[in-house]
């Protein structure tokens, strides 16, 4: 048996690392049927905001937009703030104060979304439209390995 040189085992090890990062890649962004699109557009917010103190931990971040949580889907716009740490008694729009948001999504025209290239960890979604008219949903994520496969839905409301 021939005996491997030092810079061919590099190339090797390389080529192996390589090809674990490319298949955990495509095994992350696989979980979604339709990913959802980066979008560019307005996210807007009719004279209130509703806020969920409740942590939602799910493995993939995807779920519907409806009307009011009735069967009524609407084409909305997600923004996603990466934060360090969930706080159970803090408000979702108090835990990004002076933070951009990381992506912006939106859903699709069931008012479905899975988003892709999401790593575990602590998020902050504020959920809208790009129109307006509707107040704006904001509720605390968090990524894991050991979260819940159900959707997340959420229901945005009429503004006055």
């Amino acid at each position: 048996m021939k005996r491997l040189k030092d810079g061919n085992f590099s190339i090797i090890a390389f080529a192996f690392l390589l090809l674990i990062f490319i298949s955990n890649s495509f095994a992350q962004n696989s979980k979604c049927k339709n990913a959802s699109a980066e979008t560019d557009d307005d996210l807007m917010c009719a004279n209130e905001l509703v806020e969920f103190a409740k942590l939602h931990k799910v493995k993939q971040m995807q779920g519907r937009v409806l009307i009011n949580k009735a069967e009524y889907p609407l084409l909305g716009v997600i923004d996603i703030y990466v934060v360090s740490k969930l706080d159970a008694k803090s408000l979702p729009s108090d835990l990004v104060k002076q933070l951009v948001p990381f992506k912006r999504f939106k859903t699709n025209e069931r008012g479905e979304f899975c988003l892709t290239g999401i790593a575990e960890g602590d998020y902050v979604l504020k959920v809208g439209t790009s129109e307006g008219g509707f107040n704006c949903t904001w509720l605390k994520v968090k990524v894991t390995k050991s979260g819940s496969k159900k959707p997340i839905e959420i229901g945005l409301t009429l503004g006055t």
